[in-house]
């Protein structure tokens, strides 16, 4: 609170400033300010000197006190504007004979007044909007415009302030500024979409009045954008007068790198200072690369060397039509009551391309009216796909805002909030196109002028009047862009070359992810990400899919289990499968210091030691070699131990797709059919990121597709025929029996004999990954199952040689007695005989054969069949 008595006030000029006297006006007054409620939220906010000044000015013989009631969000401008609220003097009126009838004036003390609305800046910027109220507006009076009342420049007596300040008063006829709120507050705060839809309307409905004048002229024409050396653009703009000198805003010389950059022509600005250059206009979107540099700034938007053939040239020669406008109409400069509407702020009232009034709230609308996540990462794409959609509303192609809500999240925003922020902007570009020309069925001359009005304000986020998110301020950028490609598209030029790929959040991360040990951890760490969330979709997808009686853990937490069974059994193979509850503590302790413990096993399936007493004499030794050797031995598949593992993670990723209940008997089981075939084919994107070798890729896509091959060979084959199994085991002690050969043929023959053990060996950890209730096999009869098979794989090469090796004898034995036979003129009996001779003997037809010419005569056989 001031409490002012007997202070004297200077005043340089009065409402009039063309009539400002010489010297100075004293007036003594006694008047109290009360600033309390406009400190409110920000107690170092002090009322300035001159604004103090210029309240006790107006108050001299007709206030007793003045009441501050509230502080209104200053636009770019970074001006002052306060509301008070005037307690009134009874006024004097000496020995008036008019007033005789009028009652006793002392009735009319204290009573309140009208809102006053107080504006504090540099007195050439408020002298210009005083200038341009009174030359405009005067003659517009109506009660949705703030009157202004009085311009002054104030010295106060107490301020010390070196230069003057100047401040304007006003108010508003049939308003009450108590309830009124900036619009860009009402529509934050509003959830009734009709309602701001309503209050749009209400603005440009008052303005169409301003708009009933209008006349096609260039942009060109607009000094707000293009201000030439010589004041007015040359009578024609197109190409053989383009390259007459102009500053961009009235500010930026683009042929300029800085303000100390010499180029063949430049004017300063109307400060008297050298004008700045492209570095200057970009300083603060440094973070937008290619926005600011010279191939965007200066040959794409102004041309090549001396050409003059830049997309800004192109939009000067463009005709909108002209009126009279507010200049400067964003939501700050609009008050709203329950009711009506009132603009204020005039600075910049004059004649221009009416579609202005539209461009300018429209970005304002984005930049002040809705909240975003400044943390959000993936802004910018998704502000362009949002801006997609709302310029083919614009032209018609899209009948529906709903895909709005789907980027909200992606932006930073509350989806119906933006679904609003959007609806008011199509609202705004429907009304903007009763003043588009009809010879722009494309409506380029709205998008000009919106695209000029977006760059012009990207500059001054850097103010810190300008309070524009780092979310809000992406969002601009992505109109910017899409504006930019539009109009060169319409136009009929090339689209500048930002050099940015599309951001794919694959790209995040590559196979070599799951390299190095801990993968299980760092994979639960990236889905706890929002990056990772989307980079490893299919995975997070698995979190809470249940999987029945055979699992307990849900299908994300088996998974990362899987992949940690895994990447322990390769660092030791043999190991690992002799020793599964070792491998199963390794295991249960790296899961609960990633933060995913696993349950115990269940007594009847616990990983019991193996007793494996067919595996003797060097069986182990050579056993172990060849598991170790599946990993280093020469591939035409590259990494072997890293596509296992990528195989654990992704082994399961179709399983939410394919999961299903079905009827077995009298009770339900819960199923996946074909989840490994679709899981494949749901990979597809991922797969081509993370390994761009066909091959690789190729062998992963079968690791998945086949990854139950050890359940069925195990579960449905070994464990239902212990034959099978036991001769499996009896390999290395003996001839194989032909069912153990068929049954290793037949695998072999499914899926390769490159990719069956790998198979083995992610069945293996996928067993001890599910510890449910529903398991008819310990793990340790798992473990050894797999280790007999696993043994027969490698016996399977030389059981395989033995077997061409006798089928070849057999035949070179029969050759050779049928041969020898009919040599000696027998056949029949005499066959069998002689072979039988041959049962000992090895080598080729003519080998044996001549063993039968040097042991046996005809004599001999005849004696033989005789003895038959």
């Amino acid at each position: 609170m001031s409490h002012h008595r007997n202070v004297a006030i200077e005043s340089t000029s009065g409402p009039d400033f063309e009539e400002a006297r010489e010297g100075s006006i004293i007036r003594w007054v006694n008047c109290t300010i009360v600033d309390g409620l406009l400190r409110l939220g920000e107690p170092g906010w002090s009322l300035a000197p001159s604004a103090k000044a210029a309240l006790l000015w107006r108050a001299y013989q007709r206030y007793s006190e003045l009441v501050g009631l509230k502080r209104l969000g200053g636009g770019l401008s970074g001006s002052d504007v306060l509301v008070f609220r005037p307690k009134l003097k009874a006024p004097p009126v000496a020995n008036d004979p008019d007033l005789t009838t009028s009652g006793p004036i002392d009735v009319l003390n204290g009573a309140w007044g009208s809102p006053l609305l107080v504006k504090t800046d540099r007195p050439e910027k408020l002298r210009q909007e005083w200038t341009r109220y009174n030359l405009f507006l005067r003659d517009r009076q109506s009660p949705f415009i703030a009157q202004l009342e009085e311009f002054l420049v104030v010295h106060s007596s107490e301020s010390g302030e070196d230069k003057p300040l100047a401040a304007l008063i006003g108010s508003f006829l049939g308003g009450d500024t108590l309830k009124a709120e900036p619009l860009d507050k009402v529509i934050r705060g509003c959830s009734d979409l009709d309602r701001c839809l309503k209050l749009l309307d209400q603005v440009y409905g008052h303005l169409d009045s301003w708009h009933n004048n209008v006349q096609a002229l260039s942009l060109a024409q607009w000094p707000r954008v293009f201000q030439f050396q010589h004041g007015l653009p040359p009578s024609d703009v197109h190409p053989a007068n383009t390259s007459a000198t102009w500053l961009l805003f009235g500010q930026f010389n683009f042929q300029k790198e800085n303000r100390d950059a010499t180029v063949t022509w430049d004017q300063p600005t109307w400060t008297g200072a050298p004008s700045p250059g492209r570095q200057e206009f970009s300083a603060h979107l440094r973070w937008e690369v290619p926005f600011g540099n010279t191939a965007h700034l200066r040959h794409h938007l102004m041309g090549k060397g001396d050409r003059t053939d830049g997309l800004l040239f192109e939009l000067l020669k463009m005709n909108a039509y002209y009126s009279l406008t507010h200049g400067d109409l964003h939501p700050r400069n609009v008050l709203c009551d329950a009711e009506n509407i009132w603009l204020i702020d005039f600075e910049h009232t004059g004649i221009g391309p009416v579609l202005a009034d539209y461009a300018r709230m429209e970005i304002m609308l984005r930049l002040w009216c809705i909240e975003l996540n400044e943390g959000s990462s993936n802004v910018g794409p998704l502000a362009e796909q949002l801006e997609r959609l709302l310029l083919a509303h614009f032209h018609g192609s899209e009948s529906s805002l709903e895909p709005v809500r789907q980027l909200a999240a992606g932006i930073g925003a509350n989806p119906d909030e933006l679904y609003k922020i959007a609806s008011c902007i199509v609202q705004l570009r429907t009304l903007a196109r009763r003043w588009c020309l009809k010879e722009f069925v494309d409506g380029r001359d709205y998008l000009a002028v919106l695209y000029l009005t977006v760059l012009r304000l990207l500059p001054l986020s850097a103010q810190p009047k300008a309070s524009m998110g780092a979310g809000n301020l992406r969002w601009c950028m992505g109109l910017f862009w899409v504006l930019e490609e539009s109009l060169d598209h319409i136009l009929g030029r090339t689209p500048f070359d930002r050099g940015q790929l599309p951001y794919d959040p694959l790209r995040l991360i590559s196979a070599d992810l799951l390299l190095e040990e801990g993968a299980s951890g760092r994979v639960h760490y990236l889905c706890q990400t929002s990056d990772g969330r989307d980079l490893l979709k299919p995975v997070v997808e698995l979190q809470g899919v249940l999987q029945g009686n055979y699992h307990h853990l849900d299908a994300y937490q088996h998974t990362l289990s899987v992949l940690a069974y895994v990447e322990a059994i390769l660092a030791d193979p043999f190991k690992a499968l002799c020793h599964p509850a070792w491998l199963d503590e390794k295991v249960s302790k790296q899961m609960a210091a990633a933060g995913m413990p696993l349950p115990p096993m269940l007594s009847y399936q616990s990983a019991k030691p193996l007793n494996c007493d067919w595996l003797t004499g060097d069986m182990p030794t050579q056993l172990q070699s060849y598991l170790t050797e599946l990993f280093n031995k020469a591939s035409s598949v590259e990494k072997l131990r890293l596509l296992l593992k990528w195989c654990a993670l992704l082994h399961d990723v179709g399983k939410p797709g394919t999961r299903t209940v079905r009827q077995k008997g009298e009770t339900q089981e819960v199923q996946f059919i074909g989840h490994e075939v679709y899981g494949v084919s749901l990979l597809g994107r991922h797969l081509s990121a993370w390994f761009p070798n066909s091959t690789d890729r190729t062998f992963l896509s079968d690791l998945i597709r086949y990854h139950h091959t050890s359940h069925q060979l195990l579960g449905n084959r070994l464990f239902s025929d212990p034959n099978l199994l036991n001769g499996l085991k009896q390999l290395g002690h003996g001839e194989p029996n032909r069912d153990v050969l068929k049954l290793l043929d037949e695998e072999i023959a499914k899926v390769g004999a490159e990719l069956l053990p790998l198979l083995l060996l992610h069945g293996y950890a996928d067993r001890l990954a599910a510890r449910g209730v529903k398991q008819s096999q310990p793990v340790s009869e798992w473990a050894e199952a797999t280790l007999a098979f696993l043994n027969g794989l490698r016996l399977y090469p030389d059981l395989t040689k033995a077997a061409e090796m006798k089928k070849e004898r057999e035949a070179n034995i029969s050759n050779a007695a049928r041969q020898y036979a009919a040599e000696l003129g027998q056949s029949g009996r005499a066959i069998g005989v002689l072979k039988q001779h041959l049962t000992d003997q090895s080598g080729t037809t003519d080998e044996l054969l001549a063993w039968l010419r040097a042991h046996i005569t005809l004599q001999d056989l005849t004696q033989l069949l005789g003895e038959k």
